[in-house]
């Protein structure tokens, strides 16, 4: 437990089996965590995250990150709500799904086994640098793309950089 309107500078979490939950705002610049098992629940966080879990659930709501740096090795990764300043995402098992998301820097995701759904806002400018290995890639509903390559507008200041071994993406804008 931590007190309510504190913030920190950084925090490191390791947790063997339970959940990590954040849930009524929590601001860091860098929250640091390490999960064998169990879920983590992020609501109104403002800062930077590592996180790196074995099995469990991460989903983040409302959040501003500066960066996230991600590896999960089963568990889908949900963000509502949320803008991120770039960073990496690593699944090998599990899904990223994405509602009313800004981004503001580049982000990378390598998926071994998961589809990737983002629905951008503000994103007409955002750059797509796609890889898909089984699957295929959908911008709008519309379908650009299968088990191919897709690249647009690799040089805008914001790019998104998806490799998905097994699963689709699919991009809408707001």
């Amino acid at each position: 437990y931590y007190p309510e309107g504190c913030d920190f500078d950084s925090i490191k979490v390791d947790s063997s089996a339970g959940a990590i939950n954040a849930v009524e705002g929590l601001n860091c610049s860098l929250l640091d965590m390490d999960s064998s098992a169990g879920a983590i629940k992020l609501d109104g966080f403002k800062g930077a995250i590592t996180v790196d879990s074995s099995a469990g659930a991460f989903e983040a709501k409302n959040s501003e990150f500066t960066k996230v740096t991600m590896d999960m090795s089963a568990g889908g990764i949900t963000f509502i709500n949320c803008t991120i300043g770039g960073g990496k995402i690593d699944s090998s098992a599990g899904g990223l799904e994405a509602t009313d998301l800004i981004l503001t820097g580049n982000l990378s995701c390598d998926m071994s086994a998961g589809s990737v759904d983002i629905e951008l806002v503000d994103g007409d400018a955002i750059g797509f640098d796609f890889d898909v290995s089984a699957g295929s890639i959908k911008i709008d509903g519309n379908k650009v793309a299968s088990n191919d390559d897709y690249k647009e507008n690799t040089n805008a200041d914001v790019v998104l950089t998806v490799d998905s071994s097994a699963g689709s993406i699919a991009i809408t804008h707001k």
